[in-house]
C-alpha cells in the first residue's frame, strides 16, 4: 500500500490499496497538474486522491510499467519491464522506437537534463540517452561501473548513475 499526505492542516492520509488499483504498483509520479500517474504491472493509472482511472485500458500495449517521467513539455516517458519506452499525452501512447532499437531489459529510471535530453537506465543494458534525434548507450564497454543500473540524477551538469558495483560519473558531449 502507498500513504499518501494530504493537506498539512487536516492531517489526512490515504491509503491506496488494491480496491483503488488492483495492480502491483511498481513506479509512481506526482505531475505537474498535481495528479499522480502510477505505472503497474496491469499498465499505466491516474490517481486523484480519491480515485483511480486505467489509462491503459484504452492503449493496452502498455503493460509492466517500471518508469515514469514528466519531461519539460509535459510530455509523459513510460519505461517498461521489457524495454520498451512510450511517450504519453492526450490520452494517447506511442511507442516510442528509434533506429538503433531499444534494450530488452527493464527501464529503471527515466530523467530529462538541462540540454532537454532524456536519458533512462536499464537493469542490464546500462544507460540510454536522446540526442539530436539519435539514441545512444553507455555500459560498461564505454567505463560503466556496471550495466545493471538502479537510478540516475543530475549532479553539476553530469549524470550519476548507481550499478551493481558502483557510483558512475557519465556526461555525453554528442559523441562520446
Amino acid at each position: 500500500a502507498i500513504m499518501l499526505y494530504g493537506q498539512p492542516q487536516t492531517h489526512l492520509y490515504k491509503t491506496i490499496n488494491k480496491e483503488i488499483i488492483p495492480s502491483k504498483i511498481n513506479c509512481m509520479l506526482l505531475s505537474a497538474t498535481g495528479f499522480f500517474y502510477l505505472g503497474a504491472a496491469e499498465g499505466l493509472y491516474l490517481y486523484d486522491g480519491n480515485s483511480s482511472k486505467h489509462l491503459s485500458a484504452s492503449n493496452p500495449v502498455i503493460k509492466n510499467c517500471s518508469a515514469l517521467y514528466e519531461d519539460n513539455n509535459g510530455l509523459l516517458w513510460i519505461g517498461s519491464s521489457n524495454g520498451a519506452i512510450f511517450k504519453y499525452s492526450n490520452r494517447q501512447a506511442e511507442e516510442y522506437k528509434p533506429e538503433e532499437g531499444l534494450p530488452k531489459v527493464a527501464i529503471s529510471k527515466i530523467v530529462q537534463d538541462k540540454n532537454k535530453r532524456i536519458w533512462w537506465s536499464t537493469r542490464g543494458e546500462g544507460v540510454y540517452v536522446i540526442h539530436n534525434n539519435r539514441l545512444y548507450n553507455i555500459n560498461a564497454d564505454d567505463g560503466l561501473a556496471d550495466d545493471y543500473v538502479y537510478d540516475l540524477q543530475f549532479i553539476n551538469g553530469k549524470i550519476v548513475a548507481s550499478t551493481d558495483n558502483g557510483i558512475s560519473i557519465c556526461w555525453f558531449d554528442g559523441t562520446n
